[in-house]
């Protein structure tokens, strides 16, 4: 499966959400269309 680059904005949101609103990761990567533990490398 190919990796998909994750925005700029979604990048930042990240911090915000779980700063700001006190989300969990699994509501995070929901808000944002994302997986929990995105792949690095």
């Amino acid at each position: 499966m190919a990796k998909r680059r994750l925005s700029m904005r979604k990048i930042k949101e990240v911090p915000r959400l779980a700063h700001e609103m006190g989300l969990s990761a699994r509501q995070i990567a929901r808000s944002c269309g994302i997986g929990e533990r995105p792949v690095c490398g």
